[in-house]
């Protein structure tokens, strides 16, 4: 039991850091403009929140990218 729920979170985690990665260097310009044009600093302070919130922000990303209000 707990080794499956420690394997649950370990998956949340890598999936988390890889959908973080891509939006704060691929993603973040789609889905807010002025963020897009931000100092790496900026990116590098909102990548945990990133990690952390995947699921929204791949929600965002997604809904950016076929032109829907986010």
């Amino acid at each position: 039991m707990a080794t499956a729920l420690l394997s649950i979170v370990g998956l949340y985690a890598v999936v988390g850091l890889l959908v973080g990665l891509a939006f704060v260097l691929f993603g973040i310009g789609r889905v807010d403009a002025a963020a897009g044009a931000s100092p790496f600093v900026f990116r590098v302070v909102i990548f945990p929140g990133c990690v952390g919130l995947w699921p929204v922000v791949l929600w965002k990303w997604i809904k950016a990218g076929r032109g829907a209000a986010v």
